[in-house]
């Protein structure tokens, strides 16, 4: 009985340690509703004046089913409230990422400037992922798909 607990044991406290302090697995909620979002898409543009950094400790994934993003912050230093652009084109403004933290989109809540929703994207189509703050912008390693 001993040697079954503690395998599970351990693999719980893993699955607890790469969460994060947000990564509950629970998709991202926007407060606003759907038009809500599309105006603010209309109102922003993506940052061509700010040159992109890769960093390593950004990463995101794909899922292929669904097409959830899951953008996860390994590095020590938050990233305050940012604007996430998938292909430069689709936005949304999200939470502050913690150090450590994660964070799942639906794609259906990222709009362009004419109102379209990347939900009729296919996930396929997702070619990059920026996180955009005032200061920087961040190109997220992958995205990769899963």
């Amino acid at each position: 009985m001993i040697r079954t607990i503690a395998p599970l044991s351990i693999a719980l406290l893993i699955g607890a340690v790469g969460c994060g302090s947000g990564g509950s697995g629970k998709v991202y909620q926007p407060k606003t509703k759907d038009t809500a979002l599309a105006a603010y898409a209309g109102n922003v543009q993506y940052p061509t004046d700010m040159q992109a950094t890769e960093d390593a400790s950004v990463t995101a994934t794909v899922n292929k089913q669904n097409g959830r993003i899951t953008i996860r912050n390994f590095s020590n230093k938050a990233i305050i409230e940012p604007r996430v652009w998938v292909n430069q084109v689709y936005v949304l403004r999200t939470r502050t990422l913690s150090p450590q933290d994660t964070i799942v989109l639906d794609k259906g809540d990222l709009y362009d400037s004419a109102g379209r929703s990347l939900r009729d994207q296919s996930p396929n189509a997702i070619n990059t992922i920026h996180l955009q703050t005032d200061r920087t912008l961040v190109k997220a390693k992958g995205p990769l798909f899963e």
